[in-house]
């Protein structure tokens, strides 16, 4: 059996191939990376336990779990991608993506139904404990076709600070960048949530050499990489636009993917769910409960005026009432005794 491209069909377990058409089989993963015998990544782990597969070499707080999702999981997720309607999708200049949740924005974000399809992995993103006490509500799902790519950038503030992403069907070459204060104040670096570049006080991608690139890490197929604290704060992070990647020595995770140092793998059409948790949502929804706790407050005073007032003027009324009552008394008394 043969290719599209008359070259020998690979076997359906290769992952991978390289220029020489050479099938990469995923080899065994190193303790502490390995998940005990039978156990379920992103089901059985428990809690903190993420904390267990930290990249070594990386900067703080980056974590890569392979096989965070099954091979029937990643058919059932690309397909439900597929199958969101047309104008779920927003084409830009180097990729296209889908919004889930609502659309993220400084003033907050207006929260939008997540299918179960979502739902259910951000729930097991959520149990290994990396948003700490919030729970993930925004997905963002990227397609990547070969030779795209995106350039440096950071998520921002808007967001909690963890980024976890899973990788459906292709690889991607992460690339890690320290940020350093630029001189022109018009450079800008593009928002990883919108096709508009927005202002921000790092370097622009187009000074960017590979000289900069501090980090290197390949995300696999099923796999959750997870990025925290100060490799969100502090570093920017980006892909290449190239339809093929070298994989050098320097890959930091290279022991856990299926791959080999000068290794040169074709890259796939790659659909990546990044999910994060909008703090700005919950802040809203709290500003609008004490907005709404403030009006009734507010209202409950006015008909307690309003009641007082009445009743004020009621009993006005009767003594009123009673004062002529008596007048008109002390009159016909008056009358009476006149009239002897």
């Amino acid at each position: 059996m043969r290719g599209r491209d008359n070259t020998p069909a690979l076997p359906s377990a290769c992952r991978y191939t390289t220029t020489s058409n050479k099938c990469c089989v995923a080899r065994p993963y190193s303790p502490p990376f390995l998940p005990p015998s039978g156990q379920r990544v992103g089901v059985s782990v428990g809690a903190m336990q993420y904390l267990e597969y930290r990249v070594e070499g990386a900067p703080p707080s980056a974590y890569y779990i392979p096989d965070f999702i099954t091979e029937a999981e990643e058919k059932q997720l690309i397909h439900q991608v597929y199958a969101a309607p047309k104008p779920k999708w927003k084409n830009l200049s180097h990729r296209r993506l889908q919004n889930w949740g609502g659309l993220p924005h400084p003033r907050g974000m207006v929260a939008e139904h997540i299918p179960v399809w979502l739902q259910h992995h951000m729930d097991h993103i959520a149990d290994l404990g990396a948003f700490g006490d919030k729970r993930p509500n925004h997905v963002l799902v990227n397609e990547y076709l070969p030779g795209q790519g995106i350039m440096p950038h950071e998520d921002g503030p808007m967001f909690y600070p963890t980024i976890t992403t899973i990788t459906l069907s292709g690889h991607t070459l992460l690339d890690l960048y320290t940020p350093r204060p630029h001189d022109e104040a018009d450079e800008e670096v593009e928002r990883h949530t919108d096709s508009q570049p927005t202002p921000s006080p790092l370097q622009s991608p187009q000074d960017t050499t590979d000289e900069e690139v501090e980090n290197r890490h390949t995300d696999a197929p099923r796999s959750l990489l997870i990025l925290r604290d100060d490799v969100y704060t502090s570093y920017l992070h980006g892909i290449a636009e190239v339809e093929e990647d070298v994989v050098s020595r320097d890959v930091l995770n290279l022991s856990r993917v299926p791959s080999s140092a000068g290794d040169t793998v074709r890259r796939d059409t790659r659909i990546s769910l990044t999910i994060r948790h909008v703090p700005k949502e919950e802040e809203e929804e709290e500003e609008e409960e004490e907005e709404e706790e403030e009006e009734e407050e507010e209202e409950e005073e006015e008909e307690e005026k309003v009641v007082k007032g009445g009743k004020r003027r009621l009993d006005y009324m009767e003594e009123e009432e009673e004062e002529e009552k008596e007048e008109e008394e002390e009159e016909e008394e008056e009358e009476e005794w006149n009239n002897f």
